[in-house]
Formats: structure tokens, C-alpha cells, sequence
């Protein structure tokens, strides 16, 4: 069987839709996000195809000149158990490799073990766990929900400096969630705020005691994402109760909480006491895996 890669065009945006359809459940997020993925944007569609018809697709995004990120990627299930995501995988790892990337990441959900066992065998490792948290419009978490006057807005770079040193980010290894997106943090700070929307905090005594960021949506419209939060515990539910008033709009409400083994980030606790559901009783169940590229030699 012959695969051929090729970009995603508009043309095949039916196609695409067609393979989403078919993948969780129905609820896939690619049907909310397809119109971005196919504008003109430093990301791209890849798609993986048996003659002229896509089976398979992933999104290549270049976070950074030596970061690249893959997301995204769907096979159709006719066509499953041939090879041809590992071929995708191997597709993108080339090209991340020609065009300067040190790293590769992604991340993948603890039940998807088809995923993890295509990218391990393309030599990436797991580098880090979340626990995946959620509040749906009708989640008690959603009545919780009450703007706070002492909730102002913090500059880029203090909330760069109080997510460097916090115990969030080394529990989750470096890496800035923004919903199943995770951002390198110290490669370059500035890059993970960047899709940040808000980055709000609480003071006592003129100190910051308290960070939450909300991340712009990647995923539709219609999720809203808690990237970080760390601080005081009641300062942590006032900022929460806030942001959970600033996206009222939003069908639900996600977070992605660091946590390795036995110990978890204290933002678990408190999303959970004001009513966000998880999925694995807080155990890690969103994984980042990254896999380090050998460098091509300027003699080769």
C-alpha cells in the first residue's frame, strides 16, 4: 500500500469532518477548530493518503524555531491497524527534523493506547502527567461562579516570574498548559503568555498570593481553559469563582492540573471543592510525551 503526505486543502474539509466524525464518540473538537486549521497560519494540516484520499491527518505547528508541536492527529478507523499513523508520525518527525526543531511534543489521554504505543515506538517519552479537570454548563462548579473586586489583572512579566518559581510548573516539568496544547514554559515565556487571555491575581499586603491564567480557546469557542493556578488556597477559589464568571459563555470549563505520582498541585483540591469533575479520581490521565531529534550534521 502506497501513502502519500500531503498538505490539507479547503477542498478537503469533508473529508476531514467525515474521519472526526467517526473518532470519540462523536465529540470530537476538530469539526469547532477545522475552519482555523485550513487558514493561512505558520501551522498546517498534514494529511496521510492513499492515492488522492486523505485516511489520516495531524496538525504540525511550530511553536517555536527548535519547538514543534503535532496535535490533532485522527486516522479513519477503516483504515486503522495498517501503519499508517506511524507512517504520519514518522512523516512529521522529518520534517520537524528539516526544519530545525530540537523537540517534538504532544500529549494524549490515559485510555488511548493506540497513540501512545505509535509515539513511543517513534522514540518519545512521557514527560509529564495532568489530571484533566471540567465544569459543564450545568457542573455545581457553574453556580459558583462570582466576579471578585480584588481580582485585577497582572503584567506579563510578574506572572512570568510567579509561574517560574512555582511548584505547578516544576510538578508538571516545565510545561504551560493551554487546554491539550502544553508550552514549553522556560524555552520561552513570553511565547506560553502569549495565548494567554487573562492572567489574573489576588493581592495581601501589595504581594501577589494568588495566579490564575485563562488561556485563549484552541478548541472552539465554546471551552474555556484554566492554564495555572497556584497560591493561597482562598485566593485560589476567589481567582477560580472569577474566571468561572468571566466565561460564563463557554459550554464547559477545562483545567489541566499538574500531578506526578502521590503528589498533585493544591489547585486540584480546590477546583474539586468548588465542583469541577474529573474523569480519573485525580489520578494523571493527560499525558505530554516529548521526543528529542538528532540534529542534522552542516556536513551531511
Amino acid at each position: 500500500m502506497d501513502i502519500s503526505f500531503r498538505l490539507v486543502t479547503p477542498a478537503d474539509k469533508p473529508r476531514i469532518l467525515e474521519i472526526a466524525a467517526q473518532v470519540w464518540e462523536g465529540e470530537d473538537y476538530v469539526p469547532d477548530v477545522i475552519d482555523d486549521w485550513l487558514a493561512p497560519t505558520s501551522a498546517v494540516l498534514i494529511a496521510a493518503c492513499v492515492g488522492d484520499t486523505p485516511v489520516a491527518f495531524g496538525r504540525y505547528d511550530q511553536l517555536l524555531p527548535d519547538y514543534v508541536w503535532l496535535e490533532g492527529l485522527r486516522t479513519d478507523p477503516a483504515w486503522q491497524g495498517r501503519g499508517i499513523a506511524k507512517a504520519l508520525t514518522a512523516h512529521m518527525l522529518a520534517r520537524a527534523r528539516a526544519d530545525g526543531a530540537q523537540r517534538v511534543g504532544l500529549s494524549t489521554y490515559l485510555d488511548n493506547l493506540a497513540s501512545q504505543r505509535t509515539v513511543e515506538a517513534h522514540g518519545f517519552h512521557r514527560a509529564a502527567g495532568f489530571v484533566y479537570l471540567e465544569a459543564r454548563a450545568d457542573a455545581p462548579a457553574r453556580g459558583q461562579a462570582q466576579l471578585s473586586a480584588r481580582v485585577a489583572e497582572v503584567s506579563p512579566g510578574e506572572a512570568a516570574a510567579f509561574i517560574a518559581g512555582s511548584a505547578a510548573l516544576a510538578l508538571g516539568r516545565g510545561f504551560l498548559p493551554q487546554g491539550w496544547r502544553f508550552h514549553p514554559f522556560a524555552r520561552s515565556p513570553a511565547q506560553a503568555l502569549a495565548a494567554i487571555a487573562h492572567l489574573l491575581g489576588v493581592r495581601r499586603a501589595g504581594q501577589l498570593a494568588a495566579l490564575l491564567c485563562l488561556a485563549r480557546p484552541v478548541h472552539g469557542p465554546h471551552v474555556a481553559s484554566i492554564s495555572f493556578l497556584e497560591g493561597e488556597p482562598a485566593a485560589m477559589a476567589e481567582l477560580a469563582r472569577h474566571a468561572l464568571h468571566l466565561a460564563a459563555a463557554a459550554r464547559y470549563v477545562e483545567a489541566m492540573i499538574p500531578r506526578q505520582g502521590e503528589i498533585a498541585a493544591p489547585a486540584l483540591a480546590v477546583l474539586q471543592a468548588l465542583g469541577f469533575a474529573v474523569w480519573n479520581d485525580g489520578r494523571e490521565d493527560v499525558f505530554v510525551y516529548e521526543r528529542v531529534l538528532p540534529q542534522v550534521s552542516e556536513h551531511a
